[in-house]
């Protein structure tokens, strides 16, 4: 039995993806697994720390892991329509002299698109993405970078749009939005990854045919406690691009943000399951 160690957020898209997998509803080829779930920038840092055997982080990282992990071809999310968001409760912040803008983590992609498509000068301070709409009640910034379900619901809690990073990357690249990725140590032998991407693959497959089954699971680890929201997060951010990164955009988008360190994407044989970064 090969046994690996792996982590992924507790966001809906990933909780839903991974829970056939962690709960044996798949068929584990002699693969047994162990998980923690945890904030996203935790991962990030796991993964420039190589700690985990399989684990999720921030496509935005992905230059800094090249030489200790694989890119697996399931698992990734995408955004079709649009993605981070950042957001105000100050009608005249374009004119706050140095603004202060929270973010969920200086390694995230949400953080990598601000930094891209947003060119106001402004102060950056970083917190877990549980807490950003707090912070922005209690005026410790001006505005929020909001990733997960307060993308969903950021109206609701008096909050305006300042810009949806996620659209400008589409309109720019002509791609969609490449925002969380499933990497697997290049520790692991080649065979047993191959492996694991079938079963990620499966896994997700399975949660779409028994969405109802998985939903506790998924609630149970979910910022916000919403059927509703959860739901509308998981049919937002799991898609085709989550079962196998296209060959033709999601590759382009992922090397769109590779060509800034020179670097681009290998598939080391056709329908191997994981790419190499070059």
């Amino acid at each position: 039995m090969n046994k690996l160690k792996i982590a992924f957020s507790s966001c809906p898209n990933d909780t839903f993806m991974f829970y056939a997998l962690v709960h044996n509803k798949i068929n584990m080829q002699s693969i047994e697994v162990s998980y923690d779930i945890m904030d996203i920038e935790e991962l990030n840092n796991c993964a420039l720390d190589n700690i985990y055997d399989v684990t999720k982080c921030s496509v935005a990282i992905l230059p800094e892991v090249n030489n200790n992990y694989y890119l697996l071809s399931a698992g990734s999310t995408f955004g079709l329509e649009g993605g981070t968001l950042l957001i105000t409760k100050k009608p005249d912040f374009l004119n706050i002299v140095n603004s202060t803008i929270v973010c969920p983590g200086k390694h995230t992609t949400a953080y990598l698109l601000l930094k891209k498509f947003y060119s106001k000068k402004f102060n950056i301070i970083h917190s877990n993405f549980s807490s950003i709409i707090k912070l922005l009640n209690e005026d410790k910034a001006d505005a929020g970078v909001v990733i997960h379900e307060d993308r969903f619901l950021y109206r609701d809690s008096g909050f305006t749009l300042i810009q949806d990073l996620g659209q400008e990357w589409i309109f720019k690249t002509g791609t969609p939005v490449p925002l969380g990725i499933i990497i697997v140590s290049q520790k692991i032998n080649q065979v047993i990854t191959m492996k694991f991407n079938e079963m990620l693959f499966d896994s997700i497959l399975y949660a779409y045919q028994n969405f109802d089954e998985v939903l506790p699971f998924v609630l149970k680890h979910a910022q916000k406690q919403s059927e509703k929201v959860v739901k509308q997060h998981i049919l937002y951010y799991v898609n085709i691009y989550s079962l196998m990164i296209n060959e033709l955009l999601g590759e382009k988008a992922i090397n769109y943000l590779l060509s800034d360190y020179q670097k681009k994407l290998y598939l080391p044989e056709i329908n191997c399951g994981f790419y190499k970064i070059v």
